[in-house]
């Protein structure tokens, strides 16, 4: 996971704005994420918000990036988490991640005892992937493309969660970000696998924020805690 920019300008802003948060007790936030953050990076990063933040309340969106920067765009989110959004004129990205690309597996699989994998390498396995609806199948297409690979496709679909969940089973591959959690997976029965192939691009996560909003305290201190969280992630891969 490689840290790429940061608007400081912003970060300044929100960290001066936090400064004055000491006595903080209350709110709501409202945000965005793709289902990928829903089984372990959530979770875990809320709890120990809410440690610290024990009365603060969240209506939370789960869907794919496009539909939740529509919703940004509408003010119907203080920020949402993203992948590999498009460019859109009236959205601020206020830092961007590079998370590598993998295929994940169940460990009976012959791709698990590899280290590293070429997306050549997956042309005789069955795999999952997204339908139009994830922001990733542009990429994904792409990457095929680039390869003059037909996949096998087994399955399609626009849950994150049920193409995760039918390569850990074992019925197919899936190509999927590196694993977003404090938690190991070492000891589970499904391996993440790198891609060492060039024409294979990491994932691009952000942040995002409706250009010229102005964030609630609560919102704010939020995002601080989601990056600093992220940041831990990268510097114990």
């Amino acid at each position: 996971m490689n840290y790429i920019r940061n608007d400081e300008s912003e970060m300044r802003r929100m960290r001066s704005d936090i400064d004055a948060l000491k006595g903080m007790r209350r709110g709501k936030i409202n945000f965005g994420v793709p289902e990928s953050f829903v089984r372990d990076f959530l979770p875990e990063t809320l709890a120990a918000f809410q440690q610290q933040y024990p009365n603060i309340t969240y209506n939370i969106q789960v869907s794919g990036t496009p539909k939740l920067l529509e919703m940004l765009a509408r003010d119907e989110l203080d920020f949402a988490l993203s992948f590999n959004p498009q460019p859109i004129s009236d959205i601020k990205h206020i830092y961007e991640m590079l998370l590598p690309t993998c295929v994940l597996a169940h460990v009976t699989h012959p791709l698990a005892s590899k280290k590293s994998v070429r997306l050549s390498d997956c042309a005789e396995y069955d795999i999952a992937l997204p339908d139009s609806s994830v922001s990733a199948k542009v990429v994904y297409d792409q990457m095929f493309s680039d390869s003059r690979i037909e996949p096998r496709t087994n399955l399609t679909s626009n849950s994150y969660e049920l193409l995760r969940s039918m390569a850990i089973q074992g019925l197919s591959i899936a190509i999927v970000n590196s694993h977003i959690s404090h938690s190991s997976s070492s000891k589970t029965q499904y391996r993440y696998i790198p891609f060492d192939d060039p024409r294979v691009k990491p994932q691009r996560l952000t942040c995002c924020i409706r250009r010229g909003r102005n964030l609630s305290v609560t919102a704010l201190t939020l995002i601080e805690f989601f990056k600093k969280s992220l940041f831990q992630l990268e510097n114990n891969k």
